[in-house]
């Protein structure tokens, strides 16, 4: 739950895109219960761009990387309690924004979650992963 200021927890990862192109993660949401505005972030570095540590979403400062990828969630109440399941196709979103870029030579960086405030309730995730 975040403390009223912006946060990010990340996770740190050396891999091709196109190895694992594919991020899941479940999400349990409650009703009458707003998340606190979260967004999934995932870094990548192309190869022979250096990489730059520098400000994210909320001025938080993130690890080097040469591209930026933010998912937001809409910070709206769900209808029923319980766990669902969301991903996302990192290789496809990575191909839409950046199109010139040579995929093939693209690595994933780190993924996490920020948020930029704490007055909705808390963020509970699990089973963040990524797949071929």
């Amino acid at each position: 739950r975040p403390a009223g200021a912006a946060y990010a927890l990340l996770r740190p990862v050396d891999a091709r895109l196109l190895a694992i192109p594919f991020l899941d993660w479940f999400r349990f949401r409650r009703p009458a219960e707003p998340d606190p505005a979260p967004r999934l972030v995932v870094g990548f570095r192309g190869e022979g761009r250096p990489g730059v540590a520098g400000p994210g979403p909320g001025g938080l400062m993130l690890p080097p990387r040469d591209r930026l990828l933010v998912i937001d969630w809409p910070a709206r109440p769900a209808t029923t309690a319980g766990w669902i399941r969301e991903s996302a196709d990192l290789a496809a979103l990575y191909a839409d924004r950046w199109p010139d870029d040579a995929i093939d030579r693209t690595r994933i960086a780190f993924i996490g979650l920020t948020a930029d405030r704490g007055d909705g309730g808390a963020v509970l995730l699990s089973g963040v992963t990524l797949t071929r």
